[in-house]
C-alpha cells in the first residue's frame, strides 16, 4: 500500500528516488543517537540508495523492523504547505492509511 502512494505522489508531484531516500537518511541519522533503536547508525541518501531493494520503490533502509510504534510522514506540494501557513490555519486535512501486521 504504501508504494502505491508513494508512486501515486511521485506522479503527481514530481518527487525523486533521492527525496524519499533524505527522509530515511534522516530517520537513520537521528536513530545513531539512541541506544534503543533498531538500527543506530549514520546514514547518506547515496546509502539508502545502494541498499537493495525490498519492494518496488523502497530500499531496504527506507523500512524499519517490526517493533511496537508508530511512524507518519506528510507530504505536500510547495503551494500547499505555502497556503496553510499564510491562512495561519492550526490543521489541514491528510489522507490517512492504517497498516497492521501479526
Amino acid at each position: 500500500m504504501s508504494a502505491l502512494l508513494t508512486k501515486r505522489h511521485i506522479h503527481e508531484y514530481g518527487a525523486t528516488a533521492e527525496e524519499f531516500a533524505a527522509v530515511a537518511m534522516k530517520n537513520h541519522n537521528h536513530g545513531q543517537y539512541n541506544p534503543n533503536a533498531h538500527f543506530g547508525r549514520d546514514a547518506t541518501v547515496k546509502d539508502v540508495l545502494e541498499r537493495p531493494v525490498v519492494a518496488d520503490l523502497f530500499h531496504l533502509m527506507d523500512c524499519y523492523p517490526f517493533s511496537d510504534g508508530v511512524s507518519a510522514r506528510s507530504s505536500s506540494p510547495p503551494t500547499t504547505s505555502r497556503r496553510v501557513r499564510e491562512q495561519r490555519r492550526r490543521y489541514h486535512p491528510l489522507l490517512v492509511m492504517k497498516m497492521t501486521s501479526w
